[in-house]
């Protein structure tokens, strides 16, 4: 069974119950987890209830993030100043449990033109390959501190209007397959071995 990702669409809200690793939006059951679908009959309340079951790792995670290990994040949140994330994978090693990371504006982009707004480079339930440059002060609130400078970036993310998953169009920019309207990210340059390795 092929994998479902952060963001992607499973079902109607309507003929189905959310459960684990799921959420709900815009009246469809959405992936909040890496993993595979799972359906389990609910006879108490006659419906069933679709969960995302992660998928078995080859090994747990063989140490925490460190300095210049590159890493796959999802997006979780967006402010002026940075996007918070969670790591999911460590030098292609999938780890046992999310960890909490930062990436700061400033690290987004090579330069002050290029980074703009957080907005312009990535969204919430994307995931993007990123750089580890080291842990924050505040290792509680920040967690690792992540760079998507150079040959890092967005690897997959969806149509805000659709929910499709969309295509790269250029460094800067993607498009909905569907509408063809584009949003503007910073696009991952080589983005079929981080593919692959969310496959395992």
């Amino acid at each position: 069974m092929e994998p479902v990702f952060p963001g992607d669409f499973i079902c109607p809200r309507e003929m189905f119950t959310p459960g684990d690793g799921t959420h709900t939006r815009d009246g469809g059951i959405f992936a909040s987890v890496l993993g595979t679908v799972v359906k389990t009959p609910d006879r108490s309340n006659n419906t069933v209830v679709v969960s995302v079951s992660g998928r078995a790792t080859r090994k747990d995670t063989p140490h925490p993030p460190k300095q210049n290990d590159t890493v796959i994040c999802s997006v979780k949140c967006i402010t002026k100043e940075k996007a918070t994330a969670s790591i999911l994978y460590i030098n292609g090693v999938k780890c046992r449990y999310p960890i909490h990371a930062t990436i700061p504006l400033a690290s987004m982009a090579e330069t002050q033109t290029q980074q703009k707004t957080t907005w312009s480079q990535v969204k919430p339930n994307d995931i993007v390959a990123a750089a580890v440059v080291g842990q924050s002060s505040a290792i509680l609130q920040e967690g690792y501190l992540l760079s998507l400078r150079g040959d890092f970036g967005v690897i997959m993310a969806h149509s805000a209007a659709t929910g499709n998953r969309m295509e790269p169009l250029s460094a800067e920019r993607m498009r909905c397959p569907e509408t063809k309207i584009e949003e503007k990210r910073k696009c991952l340059k080589n983005p079929e071995k981080y593919l692959e390795i969310l496959k395992h």
